[in-house]
């Protein structure tokens, strides 16, 4: 089976990347209902946010190039975190019954993430 790999940089440095966060509904549109229950249960809601931003982009990457035609829905992209801390986590996005796996690094500017098909990345 042939792999593809995606990724995404968030500057958190930015005005929306500051902002967004804060506006609750823009927050409900992008993430699936565990992902808001973690969002809202974490220490640092924000960053969380950006993690799952990134992972659900770069694994949309990903399904582009396998169906160009596919189009974005950010809920339909499902975040599992096996490992986080505050410089980087790993876990995979489920999408349609298929996971990637995906690695995290977490600085005070960004937040960066590689996303890979198949099960074997990050192991």
């Amino acid at each position: 089976m042939k792999q593809f790999v995606g990724n995404d940089i968030v500057d958190l440095q930015t005005s929306d990347a500051i902002n967004y966060p804060k506006n609750l509904r823009f927050v409900k549109r992008v993430l699936c209902e565990q992902e808001l229950q973690d969002f809202f249960a974490h220490s640092d809601p924000s960053i969380l946010f950006w993690i799952y931003w990134a992972a659900k982009e770069a694994v949309f990457k990903i399904i582009k190039k396998i169906d160009p035609e596919t189009t974005f829905s950010h809920q339909s992209f499902k975040v599992t975190l096996k490992e986080e801390n505050r410089e980087s986590a790993s876990g995979h996005v489920t999408y349609k019954e298929t996971r990637y796996s995906i690695t995290i690094t977490i600085s005070q500017e960004w937040v960066h993430c590689v996303a890979i098909s198949g099960n074997n990345f990050g192991k």
